[in-house]
Parts: C-alpha cells; structure tokens; sequence
C-alpha cells in the first residue's frame, strides 16, 4: 500500500467516532501492575521508552488507578518551549504567594502552600521529563522527596536528563519501568479492542507491518483509517482498503522523529526506501556506504530481525515519507542506480532479478523483454497480478510475442478483469508459440469462461479448437487436464477411472486429485496431491495457480476423510503464509476452508469472523467461491439461531456463480436445509438433504453423500439413510464415514453404548457438535433403558461438549434435556407450536392438514403433562422462528 498525505479526511459516521473515543490499553498488564505497586508504595515511579511506546497512556491509567476520592490530580506536560522559563512547565502548580526571591526559598514556598491541606493527597502526572527545565525539575523531586507529592513520570530513552529527577530513582526508592514496543498479537489485541468488531487477518497484518508496535503511530493508522474510510466495517469485518494516506498529524511526527537530513543523508536514505534491503557490497557500489552507516547511528537505519549483512529503514513508515517525497524524475534516477548495483553484486537469484526487471520497467527501461517476461512469470506465482499486468505490458511493448500476450490475460483474470483477460488470451493465440504455451494459453483462456462468467460451452469450444491445433503430447494432456478440472468442479459426473499418475502435468493431477476427493478415494486424493507438490518448484514457473488449488484440493480431502486436526493446521499454516505475502486470492481461499473446518467443528462463531473474511475477498470478485463463501455463512448463521442472517447470505450465495458446485455444490444444499431446520421445519430439511445425496450419488461424489446423509440422520431420519450410510463405509476412505453410519445405527436402534462410543470418535476428531449430539442421544436411550447413573454421565458430557460449541443450536441439542420421548413429527411440531405459530401456518408449512396439527399437538401435550401451549411454551421455553 502506498503512502500518500490527507489533509482533508471526509466524515464519518457515529458508530465509527464511539469505536476510536477510548484507546484501549492492551499488553501492559504487567508494566501496569508494576507501577501501580510501585506509586503507591514509593510514591514515585518512572516510566521510560522510546517516542510513541505508550507511556503518557500508561501513566494516565496509573493515575487513574490509584487515585481516591478527593485526591488532587495534575498533569504537567513539558515542552521544549516551557523549558525556556522557569517553573514554566508546572506554572499550574505555583500558587503566587508561595514565588520568593531565590530558588530555594521559592520552591519551599510552593511545597508549604501545597502541603497545607492535609486531607488531600496531590498526584502528579509528569510527561516528557527530559524537557523539564531545572527549576520545574527540582520542585518535581522537592514534593516527591519530602512526600508532599506521587509522581508518575515518563522519560523518551536516550535522552538527558535533570539531576534532580535522575536521583529520584537513582537515590530514592522510584523503580524505573523501561516499555517496549507492543509485540504483534498485542497489535492485533489493541486493533480488535479498539474497533470493537472483527478485523480481517490482511488489515491486522497490515497495520502491525505499518506500525511494528508503536502505539502512537498505531493510533494514528487507525484513526486515520477510520475517518478516512480506507478502515471501515462492511458485513461485520472491519477491513483496510486501498492505499495508506498518512495523515498531516502522522507525517508530522515521522518528519519529527526522523529530524533535519543533509542533502546526502537524504539521498542515500532514498536509495535504502526504494531498495531495501540492501546488502554492504550494494551500498558501495552505490557510493553511500559511510552516509548509511552514519544514518545507522542516528537510528533511522538497521538490520531487519534476523538479516545481518543487509540494511533497511529503520521504521516501515520512514520509508513511506521519503518514497511520498520524491519527485518521479527522482524516483526513476534511483530505480536505475539500484538496478545496476544489484545486477553487479547479486547472485542472479529469481527474487533479485524480479526487483532488477521492476525498478527498470518502473523508470521507463524497455530493452530487456526477456527479463521482463520472466519477472512477470514470477509475478503471477507470487499472486501478484498488478505488477505482473506492469510488466507484461512493458514486454509486450517491445513487440507482439505470444509468451508476454499470456501474461496480460493471467494479470489480468487474477484481477477479475475477465473480458480484459479474453482479449489478452484471444491475441495470443493468433501469435507463433509452441504447442505447450499454446495449450497453457487455452487452459487459462477456458477457465476464465467456466469459473468468472459461466459460460462452460464456449470453455470447451476454446479447449476443442487448440486440441485440434496442437501436436505436442505434452501440450494436449494440458488440454485435456484443464477440461477434467472444469468437469469435475463444475459438478459433472466424475469417471471413476484408474488410479492417476503422479507425474503427469498439474492439469490433469489436479483433475484427479479433485475426482479422486469427490468419489471418495480420500487417501489416494491425499497422496498424489502430496506427491505432485513435492515437486512444485519445477513446474510452477509454467502452471503459477495450480500449487494453490492443489494444496486446497489436498486439505477439502482431508476434511471429508475426518482428518480435521491436520486440515486445520495446514489451512491455518496456508492462511498465514498468505496473510504474510499480501496475496489477496489465496487469503480468500483459505479463510473460506478454514471457516468450512470450524463450521464442521460446530464452532459458528468463528466460522463467522473467518468466512466474512473470505466473502468480502469474493466481493468484487466472483469467480466460483462467492457461493460457497455465503452458503457457508447461512449454515453458520443457522447453527447460531440467526434465521434472517441465513436467510440474506442463502439469498446472496443463490445469485452468485455455480462454478464449484463438484466442489461446494452439497455444503449449499446443507445450508439450505440448515436454514429449514432452524425455522422449524426438520422433516423438510431432512428431505432437502436425501435429495441432494441422491443427486451426489447419481455423479459419483459418493464422498459428499455422506455428509448430507450424516445430516439427515442428526435431524431424526436415521432409518432413512442408516443402509445406505454403512454401504457407503464401504466405498469411502476415512474415519468420518465409519462414524457416521455407526452414528446413525446407534440412533436407529437407540443404543446407548454404541452413542458414547460414537461421541468420544467424534470428539477425537475434533467434531464436537455431532460428538454432544450424539451423547445427548446417549443420554435419552440411557434413561429409556433404566441406566439412571448412564444418562446421567451422558447428559453431563453432552452438556461439556455443547459448551465448546459456542451456543450452536440443534435439533438433537434442543431436545437433549427433556423428559419424555417425542417422535421427530411431534418434536418438529412442538418447536412451531412454541414459537407462537398458528396451527394453520404449521401445516403449511409441514404441507398436511390443521387437523393432523392439532391431533399431533394433542400427544405432545399428553406426553409432556402440560394443557396447552401456553404451558408448552413454560416447559420447553419460547423459541423464536
């Protein structure tokens, strides 16, 4: 994100103001304490650190702990121009009786004058202490001495200080408190107290690069932000967008900090911001060796953690100052020098050449296509899509070439521009190239069709026509891989073939991999995955995408095999690598399987803040994973209650692309049904779902089956589905399914053994909500059996489980504590009949009569002991639909 000044900021709404009128003060809890203690103890304490640390708010909130009704409170802030007068920072503090004719006899007088009501305590806030002048100084230590005064003092470190306020820890009893800067989750603590309101991984990661702890600077980000609108809250999700624009009041304390540059200071500070970092040899040759060594000194320059023998600005944001100040005339004399020094020192490494490639198309270099060409390449495998267009425009300058053309259309697809990206990939093809980048061309050109606008016909006319072209054995098994992706993500049936070679092209492992995982050949999906990424960085250069779709791949296979613990991890690992890298697609992707794993966990809470995440990445940009993204969030809104949420993300998640309905198609169709359930009708939602099993049984995604059948036994349609759900145990690699068909043959046959059993299954694979499902079943076959002491153990290990659940409502939880058994008809009845729902709308909604209603209405009451719905409501409690 660039840095640019904003003067004017525009308004911003209430909410916003409330959420930044009181900084959070977060990470201190240990200087806190300690200097709490510390004043009311020694009456004195001093708190030292660098500019911006945080110790004026530190200092405030000691004063604030410590003080008692009826105490005196003073903040005496110094400044460098009340240091030019005597007792001129504490002027407040100086009764006139008490100014004599000498120092002495003056500041005796002003501690008699304050000491003269003795039922009043008087608490001094000292900030900035190395500004004080001596006389302000010395009345400082004369009340905090002689116990007229506390004092909490703040110091920047390194600078000089007075004797009369060093002697007061150095001789007196005052502990000195040294701060830090706040360390990254402290960052993120204080953003997220801050906002009130979840904030998305790439912002948090953002504002700790851009502040690396300093809270001052923090402060100013975020506040910036928010009255800017670059930080604002959409969906829930506090989000950064667009570039930074450093507010007048940040630019001012940047210059200030930075101080007064001579003009070759400042051109070798230059050369470190555009190019950090840089190593020694580099900064010889780029002649500023002893200037940088010299700005080092004064502490604008250092190592980053970790990279001794190379150099950087010594704060994210010098940098963004001095790149902000520079004329473009400038800025491309500076690039040219850089790419010179570099290609005369580095080692020809990719990274370095893609930096060369970069500073000298940015300063108007064309005469290296070649160059360019392979930088834009990397660009696109690091999903870097703008600067890979940059570049790919700058090649394709230098005259038509098909390899540059190519580019263009991957830069160009990666940011949804997809008619920009058809034409880049059109021209291409009507330029020489050999068969295999031909291929690659058409495989990228289809998958813009198919996955961003939907048009899965004119895909495959794009991939039939370059078949026709090409010869190339190789270029035609990326032909053919590409179209066995588009099939089987776009819900076609899959062929259910032999096993697939690890060696083949990405295209086509991909395809198997996504097959594989579908039909339920989990460990098979799992390994060739893992095999082919083994050997990622030899074909990444020419397929850039499919290392991410592979890894994604590998990790769905892992959730539906009941392997939730290592998908959780690898997804956690991924979404961190990207939050790092600043690569908006694949953080998209990532938050979107991770919030699938916490859904399954029956955590919807979190899957909420996560899957927000991943649908605000999908906003603008559609492209398959916009549906689930949403569908994903209805099922989590349902399991929280939330019954108009679910309703508006199913709504958005049904106008979006279908691209991935192989892939997500069934969690959609999940959701669905979760909604139905949660408004009360369970057997529609159970039917909802052995519809969809039977539409994945017909593609052979035997592997999805599953899940939607598992759902329908949860929602008491076990005998329904249990045959079906142990043939399937048979077909389908993994723990999940064994559990599943014994899940629901303990419920058919309300076996209470078999239920704890299946529970604690569940619970080691981390699938709590169906582990306390299942114990609350244990619990009522339990009871039914006269085994008081078992139901109870299930009952209260229902109950554990649950707590983990974050508050997720169910059918079979709902019903866990009641006494008597009622059918899954009575139970789906008695929850409408509760939430005040007229009998007529009840069978409407269940389509059956009002006097089927009424007569089912009367068991319940019977069963329960209770007259009416009044007293149903009492028993059961209201429920609102």
């Amino acid at each position: 994100m660039d840095a640019r000044r904003a003067p004017h900021a525009p308004q911003f709404d209430a909410a916003q103001r409330v959420a930044l009128r009181e900084w959070p003060l977060v990470g201190r809890d240990d200087e806190l304490a300690l200097a709490t203690a510390a004043l009311a103890t020694h009456g004195c304490v001093v708190l030292t650190g660098d500019a911006g640390v945080g110790k004026t708010r530190l200092a405030r909130e000691v004063l604030a702990r410590v003080a008692k009704d009826g105490d005196r409170t003073e903040w005496v802030a110094a400044t460098q121009s009340a240091a030019t007068i005597p007792l001129g920072a504490v002027a407040q503090l100086v009764p006139e009786a008490a100014i004599g004719r000498g120092r002495d006899a003056t500041l005796r007088g002003i501690v008699r004058v304050l000491q003269r009501d003795d039922d009043k305590s008087l608490l001094l806030g000292i900030d900035d202490a190395h500004l004080l002048d001596d006389a302000s100084a010395a009345l400082v230590q004369h009340l905090v001495a002689g116990q007229a005064a506390s004092a909490v003092i703040t110091m920047r470190s390194g600078e000089s200080i007075s004797d009369s306020i060093a002697s007061l820890w150095k001789d007196g009893p005052a502990p000195l408190i040294a701060l830090q800067t706040l360390a990254r989750p402290e960052v993120e603590a204080v953003v997220t107290t801050a906002l009130d309101d979840p904030v998305d991984g790439a912002t948090l990661h953002f504002l700790w690069e851009s502040s690396r702890g300093n809270a001052l600077f923090l402060r100013e980000l975020v506040r910036h932000g928010v009255e800017s609108g670059a930080l604002r809250c959409e969906l829930g999700l506090w989000r950064w967008s667009g570039r930074l624009e450093l507010s007048e009041r940040l630019h001012q304390l940047l210059a200030r900090r930075m101080g007064a540059l001579s003009d070759g200071e400042r051109s070798a500070l230059e050369l470190v911001a555009v190019g950090q970092p840089l190593t020694v040899d580099s900064l010889s040759n780029l002649g500023v060796a002893e200037l940088v060594a010299q700005l080092e000194r004064r502490g604008l320059v250092a190592s980053p953690p970790g990279q001794s023998g190379v150099v950087a600005v010594a704060h994210p944001l010098f940098g963004e100052i001095l790149r902000e100040g520079m004329p473009s005339s400038r800025r491309r004399e500076v690039q040219l020098a850089l790419a010179d020094a570099i290609e005369a020192t580095c080692d020809g490494s990719p990274a370095e050449q893609f930096r060369i490639a970069l500073w000298r198309v940015d300063a108007g270099d064309r005469t290296r296509p070649e160059q360019t060409r392979a930088a834009a390449m990397r660009a696109l495998r690091l999903w870097e899509p703008v600067i890979g267009e940059r570049l790919a425009r700058a090649a394709l300058e230098s005259g038509p070439e098909m390899e540059a053309a190519y580019l263009l259309g991957g830069s160009l697809s990666d940011q949804n521009r997809s008619e920009e990206a058809l034409d880049a990939f059109r021209f291409a093809r009507t330029l020489a190239g050999s068969d295999r980048l031909r291929a690659s061309v058409a495989t990228n050109e289809a998958g813009v069709l198919s996955a961003q606008l939907g048009r899965l016909s004119d895909a495959e006319r794009v991939l039939s026509e370059t078949l026709e072209q090409v010869r190339d054995p190789d270029a035609r098994a990326i032909l053919e891989g590409g179209r066995a992706a588009i099939v089987v993500s776009g819900g076609f049936a899959t062929t259910n073939g032999p096993e697939p070679l690890t060696n083949a092209v990405p295209t086509a492992v991909l395809a198997a991999v996504l097959e594989s995982t579908a039909a339920g050949r989990l460990d098979l999906a799992v390994r060739i995955a893992s095999e082919r990424l083994a050997t990622a960085p030899q074909w990444t250069n020419e397929f850039p995408k499919i290392e991410l779709f592979l890894h994604l791949a590998r990790t769905w296979a892992l959730v539906l095999k009941g392997d939730l613990a290592d998908a959780q991890v690898a997804a956690d690992v991924q979404y961190a690598t990207a939050v790092e890298d600043r690569t908006e697609f694949p953080r998209a992707t990532w938050s979107l399987l991770r919030g699938m794993i916490h859904v399954a966990q029956g955590r919807p809470n979190t899957a909420m803040r996560t899957l927000l995440e991943a649908a605000a990445g999908f906003e603008v940009a559609d492209g398959g994973f916009r549906r689930p993204s949403h569908a994903c969030l209805a099922l989590a809104q349902a399991l929280a209650g939330d019954v108009a949420a679910a309703e508006q993300h199913l709504s958005t998640a049904a106008q979006a692309m279908t691209s991935f309905d192989g892939v997500f198609g069934v969690d959609v169709a999940r959701a669905r049904a979760w909604l139905m359930a949660a408004r009360g009708e369970v057997s529609a939602a159970a039917a909802e779902l052995r519809r969809v099993a039977d539409d994945a049984a017909a593609r052979n995604a035997w592997a999805l089956e599953v899940w939607a059948l598992h759902d329908a036994a949860r929602f008491g349609r076990g005998a329904d589905v249990v045959d079906r759900l142990e043939a399937l145990s048979g077909l389908v690699d993994g723990a999940f399914v064994d559990n599943a068909a014994k899940h629901a043959r303990a419920l058919v046959d309300s076996d209470g053994a078999a239920l704890d059993l299946v529970s604690n299954t569940f619970s080691f694979l981390t699938l709590d909500l169906f582990a306390a499902e299942a114990s609350a079943a244990a619990a009522r076959s339990h009871r039914h059996a006269g085994k008081r002491a078992s139901a109870f153990a299930a009952l209260e290990r229902a109950r554990e489980l649950a707590a983990r659940c974050e508050s997720a409502q169910t059918p079979a939880l709902e019903w866990a504590d009641q006494p008597e058994d009622l059918t899954a008809r009575e139970r789906e009845i008695a929850d409408m009949a509760r939430s005040e729902l007229a009998s007529r709308e009840i069978a409407v909604r269940l389509g059956i009569t009002t006097r089927t209603v009424d007569n089912l209405l009367g068991r319940v009451y019977a069963k329960l002991g209770v007259s009416g719905r009044q007293e149903l409501t009492e028993v059961l409690g209201r429920r609102n639909l």
